[in-house]
């Protein structure tokens, strides 16, 4: 049976209204602390493939003023482009990925400057999502079509990437990570395994924790993670529950929150 007009009006005008939410996160407006009138860096540690023409460096004139006559006519470009996560380090420095940039943008305290690391050596970002900062502000972040954790000194120079084992990928999709800094250990979430893989922040293998575990701890597709003192909470259940958990992994409580069964509305968000 066809469906009566009435559902099909009602579920075009969720899907505009979704369309309309996505737009509008696409073209949110920077923060007004954040003053766009000096230029961001791009800290780029990968190296051109062999035989690759080398990048130009430096900024010539004719394209200083084309800039400008960009700017006059469209005014400024945003500096982000889809914030998805975000970290804070010892400095008070804001570190933004972006995934539509394929980029981590680290922002200084005052919004005056900032540099963009474009990817490590050889890996450059596909999409780069989760975010941690460790005990001495190193920034560790998830690239989730690669598989795998980059890990950069507070200035943005790649130091070593976690997530390759003998050339196999240890992460089948990394979703999230949290560091606890007072251990040093490195938690990262992998959906589709329904694990959470526990490293040191070297990037060396501690644990897994999940179902094929020996803890009694389950997971369903578990999606971001939070550390607090010594507490670690878990939001899984693709995003309808949130686990509280102690640093032994004995689950302490949990509680479930509202998901929509279809795509959510403006009011509902």
């Amino acid at each position: 049976a066809l469906p009566n007009s009435a559902a099909v009006s009602k579920n075009r005008d969720q899907r505009g209204d979704y369309a309309r939410v996505s737009e509008s996160r696409r073209l949110r407006e920077v923060p007004p602390f954040i003053d766009l009138g000096a230029k961001e860096s791009i800290v780029s540690n990968f190296k051109p493939p062999y035989r690759a023409a080398a990048p130009i460096k430096g900024h010539s004139l004719l394209a200083t003023f084309r800039d400008r006559l960009v700017l006059m006519a469209y005014g400024r470009q945003n500096l982000l482009r889809a914030p998805t996560h975000v970290a804070v380090d010892s400095r008070q420095r804001l570190i933004i990925s972006d995934p539509d940039l394929n980029s981590v943008h680290v922002i200084d305290s005052a919004g005056k400057n900032a540099f963009r690391i474009a990817g490590g050596t050889n890996h450059r970002f596909s999409s780069p999502d989760g975010i941690a900062v460790d005990a001495n502000d190193n920034i560790y972040v998830v690239d989730l079509h690669e598989g795998m954790v980059q890990v950069f000194d507070p200035a943005g120079n790649f130091i070593r990437a976690i997530g390759v084992f003998r050339g196999e990928r240890r992460f089948d999709k990394p979703t999230a990570i949290a560091i606890n800094q007072k251990q040093n250990l490195l938690y990262v979430l992998d959906g589709p395994a329904n694990e959470l893989v526990v490293l040191d922040t070297e990037g060396n293998f501690v644990e897994r924790v999940g179902r094929r575990s020996k803890r009694n701890v389950e997971f369903n597709y578990p999606s971001e993670i939070a550390v607090t003192g010594d507490r670690i909470v878990v939001l899984d259940d693709f995003g309808a529950r949130v686990q509280v958990f102690d640093t032994s992994f004995s689950r302490l409580s949990s509680f479930r929150v509202k998901i929509h069964d279809g795509p959510p509305v403006l009011h509902e968000i």
